[in-house]
């Protein structure tokens, strides 16, 4: 957007960092921010057209100065039909009066802003702009600055190496990782060996290595791969140790192997949308998970939960209360279903991201969550504008040079915040012409200092086909995980199936107990496996509410009496208590789980839900 203004003629002029319409007449300026326009919302280039069409009042003068750069062709029709709207009504000024305020602001603008498209026919409209492949490929490829994808890849980082150091202090690599003489394994990753002792501590330097090196930003993604490797390994030794947050992570660190999270080059804006797309996955599915009678009408399990922190300071009484289960269980649905269309608009994100911060901090209080709430916490700050560090930097400078504490800094570069600063108008305009083409491009600030410098490469940045291919195709897998459990019979809480990976977060609360029954029918015997011989406590605790690692305890107790010279059957009784019901028998005890394929298939021997 262009900033205009003018500085002759004894006009005092109000600078807006964004349109700015002269009246030559008047000899005036105004300065649509006043029209309920702030700046920073008139400096942002992706509301270029509609705040203003709502801001522009009425006939105001003969002259507009208007920067189109970027503008979609039904924008630039919209800007047209405003500019007819205010056409001279009178003779042009001599050559002998003082220069028009349109000569003095416009001559600063760039050559390629000083003056609006002429409309062509209906239907005219550029190829580019018309969706499509090439079209949407034309749009994703539109350069912005990498600043917000940066703080992602730290905020990545400062996870992954406190992942690993809260593993190591509690003990978890052994209890979990290493100790166990057997494991529970996903589907198709049974070939991923498990480390010792020390191949354990091994992976977890590993991981903490790689957050070090994403957060310094050097070769960062030789460090996300890196991560994405020993981090999946450390959480493919065990299902058991399954959490959504790890998961999150997992992907995280697969999106940076591939997207750039530099901020010292210009990034393309189809990975800006493609992280945006990831956290709002996490959000929208855990949202309609949430959309049931047990979460929305009975506060299940939140009514469980919340009475174990009856011990917090100040707030712990209310946790005994069935109407704060119900407060939280509706409010934890309506955050979940709207906080990413809050995000994404500009009027209520302000709003929506203290949503997050509230919601996180209490879900970090409540429950032992670990340091997800602070990842969701940080990755949110992705839908705010590309260059929302650049903007948070220079106001931080701004402050300091209003109250003395640095003096010897830079002066603000960003145009919405130099305003404030007492900049006069054509240093405004000549800082705009610079910091903008150095945010679309992600450029350093030292190298847009001087106005005369042009950036190379400020058109597009390439995004060839099998990137925005790999892309769209990531973006399908995202949304086929969470809706696979559609596929299977009978509700996924209860059978679990299709449930992991499909950000089920807090939803139900499965505990239950199982037998493991042995028979071998050349000898007629039967006796009952001690289930607690072969795993840990942990191992057990979770295993008895998942049935497809029942049947892998069920397979491993065949195989252990096997080694024994014995041809035996398993069956289990498995019983389980779903939100708090009574217990119900959910697995067939007259099938022989051992002999049961292990496949993606629906399990008949899981019973029905009553």
């Amino acid at each position: 957007v262009a900033a205009a203004a003018v500085a002759s003629a004894g006009v005092s002029a109000r600078v807006a960092a964004g349109l700015v319409v002269v009246d030559c007449t008047a000899l005036e300026v105004v300065d649509l921010a006043s029209e309920s326009l702030s700046l920073e919302q008139a400096v942002t280039a992706n509301e270029r057209a509609r705040p203003v069409a709502r801001a522009l009042p009425r006939r105001v003068g003969r002259e507009v100065a208007v920067d189109v750069r970027g503008l979609s062709m039904g924008r630039k029709a919209s800007l047209m039909k405003w500019r007819r709207a205010i056409a001279p009504s009178s003779p042009p000024h001599h050559a002998h009066d003082h220069p028009s305020p349109r000569a003095l602001a416009m001559t600063e603008l760039p050559e390629r802003s000083r003056s609006l498209p002429v409309a062509g026919p209906a239907g005219s409209a550029d190829r580019s702009e018309v969706p499509g492949p090439r079209g949407w490929r034309r749009r994703a490829a539109q350069p912005v600055s990498g600043a917000s994808l940066a703080v992602v890849r730290v905020a990545l980082g400062v996870v992954a190496a406190a992942s690993a150091v809260r593993t190591l202090t509690y003990g978890w690599a052994d209890s979990l990782y290493s100790r166990p003489s057997h494991r529970f394994t996903y589907l198709g990753l049974d070939w991923v060996p498990q480390p010792g002792p020390a191949g354990i501590r091994v992976l977890l330097g590993c991981v903490f290595l790689a957050g070090i090196g994403l957060i310094v930003g050097r070769a960062h993604r030789w460090f996300a791969a890196l991560l994405l490797v020993s981090f999946g390994w450390v959480e493919a030794i065990d299902a058991t140790t399954y959490l959504n947050h790890y998961w999150f992570v997992t992907l995280m660190a697969a999106l940076a192997v591939v997207a750039p999270l530099s901020s010292k080059e210009p990034v393309a804006a189809v990975w800006v949308w493609l992280v945006r797309f990831q956290v709002a996955v996490v959000y929208s599915f855990a949202g309609l998970a949430k959309l049931q009678p047990d979460w929305l009408i009975h506060a299940l399990p939140l009514r469980m939960w919340l009475p174990a922190r009856a011990d917090l300071p100040v707030v712990g009484p209310l946790m005994e209360l069935p109407a704060t289960a119900h407060l939280f269980a509706v409010a934890g649905a309506l955050y979940d279903c709207l906080v990413v269309a809050g995000l994404l608009w500009r009027r209520s994100r302000p709003f929506a991201w203290a949503a997050v911060v509230a919601f996180h901090v209490s879900t970090w209080i409540l429950f032992p969550i670990g340091v997800f709430p602070w990842l969701m916490i940080a990755v949110s700050t992705v839908f705010w504008e590309p260059d929302w560090p650049a903007r948070f930097r220079d106001r931080l400078i701004l402050l300091g040079h209003r109250f003395g504490i640095a003096p010897n800094s830079p002066p603000p570069s960003t145009p919405a915040v130099a305003a404030r600063s007492g900049a006069t108008a054509l240093e405004l305009l000549r800082r705009h012409d610079v910091t903008s083409r150095s945010r679309s491009t992600g450029l350093n600030r030292s190298s847009a200092t001087s106005p005369t410098s042009t950036p190379k490469g400020t058109d597009a940045v390439p995004v060839s086909r099998w990137a925005f291919g790999l892309a769209v195709t990531w973006a399908a897998i995202q949304v086929a995980l969470p809706l696979r459990h559609l596929a299977y019979p009978g509700d996924h809480r209860w059978t679990a199936e299709g449930y992991r990976f499909g950000w089920n977060v807090l939803l139900v609360e499965r505990s239950g107990s199982v037998a493991f029954e042995v028979y071998e029918p050349s000898t007629g015997h039967r006796w009952t496996a001690d289930a607690e011989a072969l795993y840990t406590p942990n191992q057990v605790r979770v295993m008895n509410g998942e049935p497809d690692l029942i049947q892998q305890a069920a397979r491993e107790i065949r195989s252990a009496e096997a080694e024994r010279g014995h041809r035996v059957e398993v069956h289990v009784d498995a019983w389980m208590s779903f939100n708090g019901r009574p217990a119900q028998r959910w697995i067939d005890p007259t099938v022989d789980l051992a002999a049961q394929p292990r496949n993606l298939w629906p399990k008949p021997w899981i019973l029905p839900r009553p």
